[in-house]
């Protein structure tokens, strides 16, 4: 009994190895052929009749978020950059070429629409998305729980506050997530390094997979940096379109060994810009001159103070 175990197992191996599944970290190839024949029965998507979204593709089921697939460098990169990765990565991932399709139509992003909220150095972007389904509708996704990824690249100039995100996802504003990169709240704009924001949004009570026309909104908190010295007074710092998804998770991972992810294309041109205050470079030089004179005199009052208050005490120990 051992010995057949033993061959099938080697027969696997090769016959995952002749279809060019590539490494474990890559492929759901050292999964058991019952899993794939469990699979079947919940078959996802035909990835390759031609519908319009940039790129789409198998995950392991394992990834509970996109930037993981990529390592730490490169999860920080441009939006484009960060684009072009996931596409290879998406193509990637074959499973042995094993996976079963069926003809499919998924939401389309027909509208997204950005801007900033509020004043100072503590600013809400808020990005608001128009989905539209197809009129032949959308394909079963009972077996699968999926939400809308946003993925925004951060410049040095600007950071999110981990703490923050953590409590809107525990009060359910987000589903999950997460910050790559820098996470220092304290460093300038100068010491700082690129950060990016993987956000899932809560779409448990939307009926983005119903309705054939549904919008969807994020709302991410974001705070300034200390800029450097300008001339103008102000630091010009850009937001980037986002990468937005669809990531489908098995709801029983035992029957199903992969998830699936949609990429849409988002137009360069939907760019955010932030003038951040900044100092003044032209009188930077005056500025430190009132400002160390001023620190000067403070501290010479100071110990006058200091010193006519201890002898007024003296004199009057004297007198008693």
């Amino acid at each position: 009994m051992a010995i057949k175990t033993v061959i099938y197992s080697l027969l696997w191996l090769i016959l995952c190895t002749c279809f060019g599944a590539g490494s474990a970290e890559t492929s759901d190839c050292n999964l058991d052929p019952v899993s794939h024949k469990e699979a079947r029965f919940n078959p996802p998507p035909d990835l390759s009749d031609g519908v319009s979204f940039s790129s789409a593709g198998y995950i392991s089921r394992s990834h509970n978020h996109l930037l993981t697939m990529l390592s730490e460098g490169n999860q920080t990169l441009s939006s484009t950059e960060i684009k072009t990765l996931l596409r290879l990565k998406l193509s990637s991932y074959d499973s042995c070429k094993s996976l079963p399709k069926m003809n499919c139509n998924i939401p389309q992003l027909s509208v997204m629409r950005r801007n900033l909220v509020g004043d100072g150095s503590h600013r809400r972007l808020i990005t608001s998305a128009i989905f539209e389904i197809p009129p032949h509708g959308m394909c079963e996704l009972d077996a699968f729980d999926c939400t809308v990824v946003l993925i925004e690249s951060l410049s040095t100039g600007l950071f999110a506050d981990s703490f923050e995100l953590s409590r809107l996802v525990d009060k359910r504003v987000y589903r999950d997530a997460e910050i790559y990169g820098d996470k220092n709240l304290e460093l300038p704009s100068l010491l700082s390094n690129r950060s990016t924001v993987e956000i899932h949004l809560n779409t448990e009570d939307s009926d983005l997979f119903t309705n054939q026309r549904h919008r969807l909104s994020c709302e991410l908190p974001l705070h300034a940096r200390y800029p450097p010295l300008d001339s103008s007074g102000y630091s010009r710092v850009e937001i980037g379109p986002p990468n937005v998804a669809m990531l489908c998770k098995p709801k029983h991972s035992e029957e199903i060994f992969y998830s699936f992810v949609y990429i849409w294309d988002v137009s360069s041109e939907e760019r955010v810009v932030w003038d951040v205050p900044s100092g003044n470079q032209e009188i930077s030089a005056l500025v430190s001159s009132i400002t160390l004179a001023s620190a000067l005199i403070s501290a010479l009052a100071i110990v006058y103070v200091s010193v006519n208050h201890a002898c007024s005490a003296k004199k009057h120990a004297k007198i008693k």
